[in-house]
């Protein structure tokens, strides 16, 4: 019997390199076992996403209409992405602030529909920011919604929603703010705890039709408490999001997931600050966010929902120079783009489209070995090493064993 097996090395520039490696019969080996455990299920992975900011659409742009439809294959074929998270208003990775989502409305509709026709995927709405004239500060960076202007954003909220309904674009999730605790130089707005509740559940929620609730976004320091003061029975809600920024906290998803098993936990932003291109040095965002990943589904992770899905060469364009890495890149001349090597990591994810995450053990102690497995007809087992040392490892499941090695800083992932 055989297995496929997929390898990413930018050291010895393989980029997903597809084989086949033999499986065994398991002869009670017991040095470098990663154990498989189908019979153990956990939560439902739903699949990875990416965020359709401004500055992302302003580079598609540039591309020419073959070039923006490779992309979107990447992204929703090859990296089978079933998530969009889709900013109400302005954001940072803005070309320039703006007080009025239907600024960016027509053009956000055209893009989402050519997704559409590749993959039915799911919307996450998130605001910014409220319009200047419903804060205190009378400014769409920092400040507080004014108490009361709460039904008046509210409708404003639930317009944008049926706006795009209108247009044919389903909003599933609303997140009422990106990251409520945060005053920042660039678009943002700051919550209380009784104010966030008071807003969505008095005014946001009762608006609502069929658009679910995704409370937080933001990060996972203190995730746990946080829900516990966020959360009240309602049939809107339906997950928390949440951010990579402070620590992965693989405890305080695992505590959520205890508690509330029916609540789905989404990371809904991730990426990595900027640097110039080079493959090699990128290797380790790759590692990052394979990290965080692996981390969060074995702790209760339902989806992966990545930042920028296009950027320029320079991390940009952003309004406020704070620009960063995504997983494509345009070139210098802006024809054409680049798959980083956080694309190719990614796609040792994405390459399950939905699945249940099943039970693993792991024989190395430093982290620097980690496995994720998920199953639904097949059974995908993803391995990165991130030491500077190959590794051994025999991938017991069932009776069956599969002996390999996993070179220094790389990336296999078995499909049997």
């Amino acid at each position: 019997m055989k297995a496929k097996k997929y390898v990413t090395n930018i050291l010895r520039n393989q980029k997903f390199e597809e084989s086949e490696i033999e499986v065994t019969e398991y002869n009670n080996e017991e040095n470098y076992i990663i154990n498989i455990h189908p019979e153990i299920e956990y939560q439902e992975w739903l699949g990875l996403g990416g965020a359709l900011t401004n500055s992302t659409i302003v580079n598609m742009n540039k591309l020419s209409e073959v070039g923006k439809n490779s992309l979107l294959n990447n992204y929703f074929g090859e990296l089978n992405y079933n998530f969009v998270r889709l900013p109400i208003g302005s954001t940072d990775f803005s070309t320039n602030s703006t007080t009025d989502y239907t600024e960016d409305f027509r053009e956000n509709c055209d893009i989402l529909k050519d997704i559409k026709q590749k993959r039915n995927v799911q919307i996450i709405a998130t605001p910014w920011s409220p319009p200047a004239k419903y804060k205190t500060n009378n400014s769409l960076y920092g400040g507080n919604l004014k108490k009361e202007c709460y039904s008046d954003y509210a409708n404003y909220l639930t317009n944008c929603i049926n706006d795009y309904e209108f247009a044919g674009i389903k909003i599933n999730y609303i997140s009422p703010q990106n990251e409520p605790f945060a005053n920042q130089s660039w678009e943002s707005c700051t919550y209380s705890i009784p104010e966030y509740k008071d807003f969505l559940y008095n005014f946001l929620i009762p608006k609502l039709k069929d658009t679910k609730v995704i409370l937080w976004e933001h990060n996972k320091d203190n995730l746990y408490n946080i829900f516990n003061e966020l959360y009240e029975q309602n049939s809107k809600i339906a997950g928390i999001g949440f951010h990579w920024y402070t620590g992965s906290y693989c405890k305080e998803l695992e505590l959520i997931h205890q508690k509330y098993p029916s609540i789905l936990l989404f990371e809904t932003e991730m990426c990595c600050g900027f640097s110039k291109y080079n493959p090699k040095k990128w290797i380790i965002d790759g590692e990052l966010y394979l990290s965080e990943i692996i981390s969060g589904i074995n702790s209760g992770l339902n989806a992966f929902i990545d930042w920028n899905m296009l950027l320029d060469f320079y991390g940009g364009p952003n309004h406020k120079k704070n620009n960063c890495k995504s997983p494509i890149i345009l070139t210098k001349k802006e024809d054409d783009f680049i798959k980083t090597p956080i694309f190719y990591y990614l796609k040792h994810i994405g390459i399950v489209n939905k699945g249940h995450v099943i039970a693993t053990s792991c024989y190395e102690r430093d982290c620097s070995l980690q496995v994720v497995a998920v199953k639904n007809e097949k059974i995908y087992i993803t391995v990165v090493n991130k030491s500077d040392n190959n590794r051994i490892i025999n991938i017991k499941l069932e009776n069956s064993l599969i002996r390999d090695t996993i070179n220094k800083h790389s990336v296999i992932t078995y499909e049997i």
